[in-house]
């Protein structure tokens, strides 16, 4: 039976003709706001204030989550929160990582939630400053607290071969975050109208390996993403050491699980097909050249070249790997020294979807450029080919022909 106080229409709203269930922070915005609607309650100008603090909330929400929910929406209708905003992303900025922060961030989360979740006047407002706060997180950092505007800071400052790994895990802090709020159905069409703001992150946001959620919000998830206790806009040489580690192996399983995702166990195309892809034509003229046959990688032939970037040595590969609800593409990018291909670490220029035709080796058409890809996009052409033997009975694989042509192209 259904035993909830809450009105049908603070539970499930009607989406493109779909029903959708709210998510538990939006289902008490809405309810609050529907209760609220006439006149936004208030206990005086002090007490106002007071619950317009972010270390009220973490409080509340280490006693009661809900509890901390209902206020927080109650005291969000129809009021400028940007102050109780900005202090929150600041808390997120700063929040130490293991379980030493990991009630901080929690409690970070389910403030915006609630506040980018209340139907408002000043809702647009609120996940506006929400992704792009321009106020920097200290005096001598020119980025934003916004979560977008350091995401883009962190993302960039990764892209040097040379970066620290600090940058990494803050980015990493970042889009988990930003994967959890995109439930939020108020986040979610905003991000849709303002896909350029995040187009640089695409594929982290949308990779389904990337972020460990919790169901439904209610299971309390690490979201420090780093492994020290500093925090994550300071240079490493700089921050302030704590006493806690953070929770061991949050990272090592990550690489745990990359180093899984070389197959172990032979694989039929491993025998046959192209030893080296030639990628020629494309308008970022780093990526062409002769890519040689590497490990079998996600279940398909990967390839790599040695090259330079920006004045660093680096690795290029082409690859397969997943991005979103068992989609998978095929990547051209630079993966740093020492991690494997598919992770957030990437620097992408070039990707294509995997069809019936690209299921083990790349397609040499249909390419389309990414975040350091410039057009046109670049062709491929097969190299070295060695024609399948016919399989034993019972091996489970289709022979590819390779003496034809794929898109259009031939390959030798």
């Amino acid at each position: 039976p259904d035993l909830t106080r809450r009105p049908l229409e603070a539970r499930i709203v009607d989406v493109q003709g779909r029903e959708r269930h709210l998510q538990p922070a939006e289902s008490v915005a809405f309810d609050v706001a529907y209760t609220f609607k006439a006149a936004p309650p208030s206990l005086g100008r002090l007490a106002d204030l007071g619950l317009h603090c972010f270390p009220f909330y973490l409080l509340a929400y280490s006693a009661n989550e809900s509890l901390a929910e209902h206020i927080l929406a109650a005291m969000t209708c129809n009021r400028n929160t940007s102050s109780l905003l900005v202090n929150t992303l600041r808390a997120i900025y700063t929040a130490p990582s293991g379980w030493v922060g990991n009630e901080t961030l929690s409690a970070a989360i389910m403030v915006l939630k609630v506040l980018a979740a209340v139907p408002d006047n000043y809702q647009a407002d609120r996940i506006q400053l929400m992704m792009r706060c321009s106020e920097p997180p200290q005096a001598q950092i020119e980025y934003g607290l916004g979560l977008l505007s350091s995401s883009t800071a962190f993302y960039a400052a990764r892209q040097s071969q040379n970066y620290s790994s600090e940058y990494s895990y803050a980015y990493d802090r970042y889009v988990g975050i930003l994967k959890d709020l995109m439930n939020v159905q108020a986040v979610y069409m905003w991000l849709s109208a303002n896909r350029s703001h995040w187009a640089f992150m695409e594929r982290d946001l949308l990779d389904n390996r990337y972020h460990h959620a919790a169901s439904q919000g209610h299971i309390r998830t690490d979201y420090s993403s780093r492994r020290d206790g500093s925090a994550p806009g300071v240079p490493m040489e700089h921050h302030a050491h704590s006493d806690s580690e953070g929770m061991p192996g949050i990272h090592d399983s990550e690489d745990d699980d990359e180093d899984s995702r070389f197959e172990e166990l032979d694989s039929p195309s491993q025998f046959y097909g192209p030893g080296k892809v030639v990628v020629e034509g494309a308008g970022n003229p780093v990526v062409n050249g002769v890519y040689t046959r590497g490990p079998y990688f996600e279940r398909a032939s990967s390839f790599t070249k040695k090259g330079e970037f920006r004045g660093n040595a680096c690795v290029f590969h082409l690859f397969q790997c997943n991005v979103s609800n068992n989609t998978k593409h095929w990547y051209l990018s630079i993966v740093p020294a020492g991690r494997n291909p598919g992770t957030n670490s990437d620097t992408d220029f070039y990707s294509a979807p995997v069809d019936e035709s690209c299921l083990e080796f790349p397609p040499l058409t249909g390419w389309t450029k990414s975040n350091e890809g410039v057009l046109p996009a670049p062709t491929l052409i097969f190299k070295d080919v060695v024609a399948p033997e016919e399989p034993e009975p019972g091996l489970g694989y289709v022979a590819t022909d390779f003496s034809g042509t794929q898109n259009g192209n031939s390959y030798v």
